[in-house]
C-alpha cells in the first residue's frame, strides 16, 4: 500500500438526517462483504452522499445478533440514513438498507424489500449472489455492483449477472481487502469492470452512477423521438 494513501484512525463525525420527501428509486448500488466489512462500510459510505434517486443495499455476512447495530452505525456516521431492512418496507431513494443476519435480501418488482430463508442451500445469510441476482432482475442496467473484502466466492456470480444485464461492476483490490477472496473470485470469473483500493471506492461509485444517469438519460430521449 502506498504510504500516502494510509489513513491514521480518526473520530467520525455524526450525521443528523433531516426527513425528506420519500420517492421511489431509480437506481441501485449494491454491496456485498463480508470479513472486515463493517469498517471498510463505513470508510467508504462516510464519503457517499445520498443520491435522492439512488437507492443503497448491503449484505454483510454477519450473525443475526450484530446486523442491528451495523445498521445503527451506518445511519450515525454516514450522510446516508440507514436501517436494519424490514419484509415488506418500501425502497425509497437517499436511502439504505442492511440485510439482517440470517435472511435473504431481495427486491420485488413493485420496489419492496422481501426477506426469506429461501433459497436453503446457500453458506450464508445474507448471500450476497442472491442480493445481486435480485437487483439485477428489477434494475438492470441501472445498477452499481459492488464486491468488498470477504472470505469465498459469494457474489462472484451476481456481480457477472449485473455486468451482463449493463450495469457497472466494482471489486475492491487486494491492496486494501482484509480477506482477498470474494473479490479475487469476482476477479477470475471477469465480473468486475472497476477493481480499486476501497479509498477510491466512493469515487468510483460516484462515477458509475454519473456514467449510467447519462446512459439512461440517453435511451430515454431516444425512445421518445422514436414515438
Amino acid at each position: 500500500m502506498d504510504p500516502k494513501r494510509v489513513v491514521r484512525a480518526r473520530p467520525r463525525r455524526d450525521f443528523v438526517h433531516e426527513p425528506k420527501r420519500a420517492q421511489a428509486p431509480i437506481f441501485a448500488v449494491a454491496v456485498g462483504v463480508s470479513t472486515g466489512g463493517p469498517k471498510t462500510l463505513l470508510d467508504i459510505f462516510e464519503q457517499v452522499d445520498p443520491d435522492p434517486e439512488t437507492v443503497y443495499l448491503i449484505a454483510q455476512h454477519m450473525p443475526p445478533s450484530f446486523t442491528p447495530s451495523l445498521a445503527e452505525r451506518l445511519d450515525r456516521y454516514t450522510p446516508i440514513p440507514f436501517c436494519e431492512a424490514k419484509n415488506g418496507q418500501p425502497l425509497e431513494g437517499g436511502r439504505g438498507y442492511l440485510a439482517p443476519g440470517g435472511w435473504h435480501m431481495m427486491v420485488t418488482d413493485d420496489l419492496r424489500i422481501r426477506l426469506s430463508k429461501r433459497p436453503l442451500d446457500t453458506p450464508f445469510k445474507p448471500s450476497v449472489d442472491v442480493l445481486f441476482s435480485s437487483v439485477r432482475d428489477v434494475f438492470g442496467e441501472r445498477t452499481v455492483g459492488i464486491l468488498l473484502t470477504g472470505i469465498g466466492s459469494d457474489g462472484a456470480r451476481g456481480l457477472l449477472e449485473i455486468k451482463e444485464a449493463g450495469g457497472i461492476t466494482i471489486a475492491e483490490s487486494e491492496e486494501t481487502a482484509v480477506v482477498y477472496g470474494m473479490p479475487r473470485a469476482a476477479k477470475e470469473l471477469g465480473a468486475a469492470q472497476v477493481i480499486a483500493p476501497s479509498y477510491d471506492i466512493p469515487v468510483e461509485i460516484e462515477k458509475a452512477l454519473a456514467k449510467i444517469k447519462r446512459r439512461w438519460g440517453d435511451e430515454r430521449r431516444a425512445s421518445e423521438e422514436v414515438v
